[in-house]
């Protein structure tokens, strides 16, 4: 069954998901059915306004990083001040679109990726000497290359940018991965909007 992204002009989101993900489980590559829950995220209304309202709440309130209540002086000497700088990161050199993200930007779209598709990635920003300095969103589908026990291959991660059929390929240690494994334990992720297909 080949998706056609003119499904989705519908009054219901959940017929408009049912038939990307009936694919889906019949075999089409995760990617297509992510491709298709972020039609629906552009093209439905309600589905948007779901998703963008928990991205909202995150950024909303304001956050700063507290030591825990029980592990009060085991860090070190200038590991809050380095963990504030690796969220803070940006080069800002403004020869590439992701310098003009701010930390808001990069948490709200973690967010929404995370509550719509079931998971997101970031790209570990390294300095020249290995240090971790920051990091960029993603954008589009991550997907983990694991054995059977869950140990990751050669090229642990393969991202696709969204509409790019040819993925590029990370170590495990150039990814922070955030996924919802759901109760099926998908190292994918499982998203509330796919459970829309079963309504």
């Amino acid at each position: 069954m080949k998706l056609d992204s003119k499904k989705l002009i519908r009054p219901s989101v959940s017929k408009a998901i049912k038939d990307g993900a009936i694919t889906y489980f019949a075999g089409t590559e995760r990617r297509e059915v992510t491709s298709l829950l972020a039609e629906a995220y552009h093209k439905h209304p309600w589905t948007f306004a779901t998703v963008d309202v928990v991205s909202r709440s995150v950024i909303g309130a304001g956050w700063k990083f507290v030591p825990h209540p029980k592990k009060e002086g085991l860090a070190k000497d200038g590991d809050l001040e380095r963990l504030n700088d690796f969220f803070d990161y940006s080069e800002r050199r403004w020869d590439n679109i992701k310098d003009f993200q701010s930390l808001s930007n990069k948490l709200s779209h973690t967010v929404s990726s995370y509550r719509l598709l079931g998971h997101t990635a970031w790209e570990i920003i390294y300095s020249k000497s290995g240090n971790p300095l920051g990091f960029d969103v993603l954008s589009g589908v991550t997907l983990p290359n694991v054995e059977d026990d869950g140990r990751f291959k050669k090229d642990a991660f393969t991202y696709y940018a969204w509409g790019k059929s040819t993925g590029v390929s990370y170590a495990r240690d150039e990814i922070a991965y955030f996924y919802n494994p759901g109760a099926t334990g998908s190292v994918f992720g499982e998203s509330p909007y796919e459970a829309l297909a079963h309504t």
